[in-house]
């Protein structure tokens, strides 16, 4: 069934199957798919040049076991209230990315010439 619904978003739209941080592992027998063999080969090429021991999140994004999304599995976290209660945003009215575009508009607004000081001159 996964590989069916990677097929649909991946080949037949031309989709991408990965939207958020942290789904390396689910993804990675279906990486080839998405990308097709020429990039899968260059990412490997260039995961044993700068990463020669694997190292770096091994067998994350990268892995030749084809069943490794279904392997190791691990529960939600039975305590998530502890979890989410060390959440910095939990208590905020906006999101992080409304922080950030309401950040941005007021930095654009604090550019703009002051309009009350022209006003008496």
């Amino acid at each position: 069934m996964m590989e069916e619904m990677c097929y649909i978003v991946a080949t037949k739209h031309s989709g991408s199957l990965k939207g958020e941080h942290g789904t390396g592992r689910n993804v990675a027998p279906f990486v080839e798919m998405e990308w097709g063999n020429k990039a899968y080969g260059l990412m490997w090429e260039l995961k044993e040049l700068f990463d020669p021991d694997f190292v770096l999140n091994p067998g994350v994004i990268l892995n030749k076991d084809p069943d490794v999304h279904i392997k190791n599995l691990k529960p939600s976290p039975a305590a998530s209230a502890i979890v989410n209660s060390n959440c910095p945003s939990r208590d905020v009215t906006l999101t992080p990315r409304q922080r950030i575009a309401v950040y941005r508009e007021m930095h654009r607004l604090n550019t703009l010439p002051d309009a009350s000081s022209a006003e008496k001159t």
